[in-house]
């Protein structure tokens, strides 16, 4: 996961990140960011985000295009329908995250 080190209060809005490694979470949380510990392709997740209607954007920042690709997939079954955004590092993969929902504009 890549790690988005900003402030709680950066530009007025509530930045939740979520880490799959414990110790990299607590590290986070010292360091005053709102971090959860999870993994994005657990349907928990999309569960949580399907019952919390303040989510406005989902970033998937990962280097890995199968992890970035099952969480996508996890929202499509839930029917889950917020803007998406994802990280890509191949032109290639931008087009299969595009078929997938994801936002580039």
């Amino acid at each position: 996961m890549i790690n988005i080190s900003l402030p709680i209060n950066y530009i007025r809005v509530n930045i939740t990140a979520k880490e799959i490694d414990p110790e990299r979470t607590t590290r986070h949380r010292q360091g005053g960011r709102y971090i959860v510990t999870g993994d994005s392709t657990d349907s928990t997740f999309g569960g949580r985000l399907r019952s919390n209607d303040k989510v406005r954007l989902v970033i998937m920042a990962t280097s890995k295009q199968t992890v970035i690709l099952q969480a996508l997939t996890v929202m499509k079954e839930l029917a889950i329908e917020v803007k998406t955004a994802a990280l890509y590092k191949f032109a290639d993969e931008a087009a299969e995250l595009e078929s997938m929902g994801v936002d580039f504009r």
